[in-house]
C-alpha cells in the first residue's frame, strides 16, 4: 500500500520543476555569503564553547564585611587578607576550612594585580604574596634579605580549624593533609620549596603541623603550623637575593589521593643533595656506572672522602651506609746480606649498612694517611697507618712491617704487619684488629729467608714458601665493596720481602707502595739497599638511595626526627641501636632506659615502654 502511494506521488512530481527549484536558491547574490556566515557562526560557537571549557584560576574580587579580597570556583573558596590590613588567610572545600596567618606580621596595605594579592613589608625584609590557581591558593613569603641568624629561617604560622582535621600517621606525626570528620580528604599543603633570584632551588624546606598540647579534650583543639628553611643553604654566599618560598594549599582531586592512596604529602623530586661533604657521584639502581650528574632514578648518591679532615651533613634524618678504611702500614726495609722485611699490615676496614644520620648534624671525617716504609740501609720496620674516622667508627691503621733482623716484629695495626727475617728464628706477625682486619704473615726461618706478608681485611699474611729462599709472604685479600659504582678490593696487606705480591686491595708488591685510598699495606725490601714501600692512603664512602630525595624516607620530608633550635634543653630521639638514649640537644642530658625494648620505629629505631 505504501510503495504504491510513493510511486503515485513521484509520478505526478515534474523533476524540470525541481531543477530549476534549486537552481534559483544557489543563482540567488545572498546564498553564499549566508552560507560563510552560517559556517563562521557554528565554528566561532564551537572555538568559544572549548576556549570557556578550558579551566582557569578563579578572578580575585573585593570582600565584604572585614574581608579583603575572595575567590573561589566549583572546587575551593579562598578570602585573602582583612581590610584592617592584616594577612589572614581563608581556605574552604565544601563545608570544611581552615584558615591561618604568619605569626608576629604587621598591618599593611595590600595590593591586588590580576589573580595575585601582594602584602608588602610584614615583616623587615619579607613580603607575602597569594596567587589563585584552578586547585588552590599558592603562597609565596619572599624573603628580601638575608636573615640575620638562624631563627630567620624558621616561620610560625596560627592555624584554625572548621569541620576537619590533620591527618595523623601516628600520635606524633601529623601531616598537613586535611579531612572532614568522616577521614574524607579536603585539602593539604604541597610540598615547599625555596629558590633564589638567580634560579638555585633546595627542597629542604620541612613544614610541620604540631598540636597545641595546653588545648582540652573537651575545647576545640588547636594547631600551628611552622615552616623551616634549610639555613646553611639560606646564608649560603653564593645566594641571590630575594628567595621564594612556597607552600601551595591545593585540593588535590586525584582518585588515587582523596582515596588514600598517595595520601602522603608530595616528594622533594630526584637530584635534591640531601647532604653535603666529599665528592657526590650517582650510580644506577644496581649501584653501579657511576656519573658526576645527572642522578640516576631510583639509583644511589655517593660521597667520597679521600684526603685530610672534613664533614658529611644530612639535611635530613635517616641511615645510610658507609665504608670507612683506615691507612695501610709502610713496609719493612732491610739491608744488604739480609733476608727480608715484613710487608705492611692493611688499613682496619669497617662497614656499617644502617649508620645512623641526623638531619643538620655533621659527621666528622678523617682519611688516615698510609704510613711511611722502612728508610734505605736500615733495618726498620714501617711505620703505621694513619686512623679513619666516620662519627662514632674509628678504623685503625695498618701495622708496620717488620724490619729484617733487627725490629723483626710485625706491627699491630687494624691488620698486623709481617714478620721480617731474624736469622734462623720466627719473629713475632703482627697482631690485627678483631673485626677491622688480620694478623700479618710469619717469616721464613731459614738462611736468607724472606719476610712475612701484611694481613689485609679479607685474610692473613702470607708466610714465605722458603724455596726459592728469596720467596717472600704475598699479603692477605682485602675485602671487595661495590659502594662507588664498581666492585673494588679494599685493605689488601703489602707483600713481604723477596719475590711476592700484595694482597687484593691495593696491597704493594715488594718494595711497592701501597695504592691510595684503598688502605692497602706497603711492600717491604729484600737484602737491598732500597726503602720498604709507603702503605696507602684510607677513604671513607657514604651512600644513601638517591629515591632518598623522594622518600627518607617518605616521612622525612614533613615527619623527621626534629633538629634542636636555640631554645632546645633536652632533645630524645630514642633511635640508638643499644645503650644509652642520647641527648640531640647538644647540652649531654644522656637518659639511662630502665625498663625500655627497643623496637622498630616509624622512621628509625624507638624504644618500647613497659
Amino acid at each position: 500500500m505504501y510503495k504504491s502511494f510513493i510511486d503515485r506521488f513521484f509520478r505526478h512530481i515534474n523533476k524540470r520543476k525541481i531543477k530549476h527549484f534549486f537552481r534559483k536558491i544557489f543563482n540567488h547574490p545572498f546564498f553564499f555569503p549566508s552560507l560563510i556566515i552560517a559556517v563562521v557562526s557554528i565554528l566561532t560557537v564551537l572555538v568559544l564553547t572549548y576556549i570557556l571549557s578550558i579551566p582557569r584560576p578563579p578572578s580575585i574580587k573585593s570582600g565584604t564585611g572585614d574581608t579583603l579580597f575572595v575567590a573561589g570556583n566549583k572546587i575551593f573558596s579562598a578570602s585573602i587578607g582583612k581590610k584592617d590590613g592584616s594577612a589572614d588567610i581563608g581556605f574552604s572545600v565544601g563545608d570544611s576550612s581552615a584558615s591561618f596567618v604568619l605569626s608576629g606580621i604587621d598591618k599593611v596595605k595590600a595590593t591586588k594585580k590580576g589573580n595575585t594579592v601582594t602584602f608588602p613589608g610584614v615583616r623587615k625584609g619579607i613580603d607575602l604574596k597569594y596567587t589563585t590557581t584552578i586547585d588552590g591558593l599558592k603562597e609565596e613569603l619572599i624573603l628580601n634579605e638575608k636573615p640575620s641568624d638562624k631563627a630567620g629561617s624558621i616561620f610560625l604560622f596560627d592555624l584554625n580549624l572548621k569541620g576537619l582535621s590533620p591527618s595523623r600517621l601516628t600520635n606524633n606525626y601529623i601531616e598537613p593533609s586535611f579531612k572532614d570528620p568522616k577521614g574524607v580528604y579536603k585539602f593539604n599543603f604541597e610540598k615547599p620549596f625555596a629558590v633564589d633570584a638567580s634560579g638555585a632551588r633546595t627542597n629542604n624546606v620541612l613544614l610541620q603541623i604540631a598540636e597545641d598540647k595546653s588545648s582540652t579534650r573537651s575545647a576545640q583543639i588547636k594547631y600551628s603550623m611552622k615552616l623551616i628553611v634549610d639555613d646553611k643553604w639560606l646564608t649560603d654566599p653564593s645566594r641571590v637575593y630575594p628567595i621564594t618560598i612556597d607552600p601551595t594549599l591545593v585540593h588535590d582531586t586525584t582518585a588515587e589521593f582523596a582515596a588514600g592512596y598517595f595520601d602522603r604529602i608530595k616528594d622533594i623530586g630526584i637530584g635534591s643533595v640531601l647532604a653535603t661533604g666529599g665528592v657526590i657521584t650517582y650510580t644506577d639502581s644496581s649501584g653501579l656506572n657511576p656519573v658526576s650528574s645527572p642522578p640516576y632514578a631510583n639509583g644511589y648518591t655517593v660521597h667520597t672522602f679521600t684526603s685530610g679532615t672534613s664533614s658529611f651533613t644530612p639535611t635530613v634524618s635517616g641511615k645510610v651506609e658507609v665504608l670507612v678504611v683506615a691507612g695501610g702500614g709502610g713496609g719493612g726495609s732491610s739491608t744488604t746480606s739480609s733476608g727480608g722485611a715484613g710487608g705492611g699490615g692493611a688499613g682496619g676496614l669497617t662497614y656499617n649498612s644502617s649508620y645512623i644520620v641526623d638531619g643538620g648534624a655533621s659527621v666528622s671525617v678523617t682519611i688516615g694517611g698510609g704510613g711511611a716504609g722502612g728508610a734505605i740501609n736500615v733495618q726498620a720496620r714501617g711505620a703505621t697507618g694513619g686512623n679513619s674516622i666516620f662519627g662514632s667508627i674509628t678504623t685503625v691503621g695498618g701495622g708496620g712491617g717488620g724490619g729484617s733482623t733487627a725490629n723483626n716484629a710485625g706491627g699491630t695495626g687494624g691488620s698486623g704487619g709481617g714478620a721480617a727475617y731474624n736469622l734462623y728464628a720466627l719473629s713475632t706477625v703482627g697482631a690485627g684488629t678483631t673485626g677491622q682486619g688480620n694478623n700479618g704473615g710469619q717469616n721464613g726461618a731459614v738462611s736468607g729467608a724472606g719476610g712475612g706478608g701484611g694481613g689485609g681485611a679479607g685474610a692473613v699474611g702470607n708466610a714465605p714458601t722458603n724455596s726459592p729462599l728469596h720467596n717472600g709472604g704475598n699479603g692477605g685479600n682485602g675485602l671487595p665493596y661495590s659502594l662507588s659504582g664498581s666492585s673494588t678490593y679494599y685493605a689488601g696487606g703489602g707483600g713481604g720481602g723477596g719475590t711476592s705480591t700484595g694482597g687484593l686491595g691495593g696491597g704493594g708488591n715488594n718494595t711497592q707502595n701501597g695504592t691510595t685510598n684503598t688502605g692497602g699495606g706497603g711492600g717491604a725490601a729484600y737484602a737491598q739497599s732500597t726503602k720498604g714501600g709507603d702503605g696507602g692512603s684510607g677513604i671513607v664512602i657514604v651512600r644513601y638511595p638517591t629515591a632518598l630525595a623522594d622518600s627518607f624516607p617518605s616521612l622525612a620530608s614533613y615527619y623527621q626526627e626534629l633538629p634542636a633550635d636555640q631554645n632546645t634543653v633536652g632533645l630524645w630521639h630514642m633511635n640508638e641501636a643499644s645503650g644509652n638514649a642520647l641527648d640531640s640537644s647538644g647540652n649531654g642530658n644522656t637518659g639511662t632506659p630502665t625498663g625500655t625494648t627497643i623496637v622498630s620505629g616509624l622512621l628509625n629505631n624507638a624504644r618500647s615502654f613497659n
